[in-house]
């Protein structure tokens, strides 16, 4: 599953919960980036990615507005690793969604460090290509669109003349 997809899951989610009680997003992200993701046992993808933990309307309304996260793993190319577990809690009375962003590091004793940083060097610059073939394809859509309008116009004033010179011709004969 992409990781839009995921994103959709979770916004979709969390709407859902408006009123029904509060989804915690963990947003997981690595330095370098570029590190694969697991959190209790289940691949989330690479890095960023996101685990959300639900809080229920009756737990929020028992004072609960925390949650111990599964365990999440970072592992980067080099064969590194860091894994964390710990306890977020929402501010009282939140609903809904609550967003959290949570950094792992990549242990600084590890080796290969410059094998990890040429990676999340190279997935940065192919986000930073697919960015720019989005922007080029939205101004050549948006390109398209205004030219379409145009002949739509044109058509338009052809048709209001082609009509006016009937109008003339039927007065002219009269």
């Amino acid at each position: 599953m992409g990781r839009w997809t995921k994103l959709g899951m979770v916004l979709v989610a969390s709407l859902g919960l408006a009123g029904c009680g509060l989804a915690i997003n963990v947003n997981y992200q690595t330095e370098p980036g570029g590190a694969t993701i697991e959190s209790g046992g289940e691949y989330l993808g690479r890095t960023a990615a996101t685990r959300t933990y639900f809080i229920s309307q009756k737990a929020l309304e028992g004072g609960v507005h925390c949650v111990l996260t599964d365990t999440a793993r970072a592992k980067w190319i080099s064969g590194a690793e860091v894994m964390q577990s710990e306890q977020i809690c929402a501010p009282q009375g939140s609903q809904g969604a609550y967003e959290v962003t949570r950094v792992l590091r990549r242990p600084a004793d590890a080796p290969n460090l410059a094998l990890d940083l040429n990676y999340a060097n190279d997935m940065a610059q192919q986000q930073l290509a697919q960015r720019q073939v989005a922007v080029q394809e939205a101004a050549a859509s948006a390109q398209a669109t205004a030219a379409y309008a145009e002949l739509e116009e044109a058509r338009a004033r052809r048709e209001e003349a082609r009509a006016e010179r009937e109008r003339l011709r039927q007065n002219k004969g009269n």
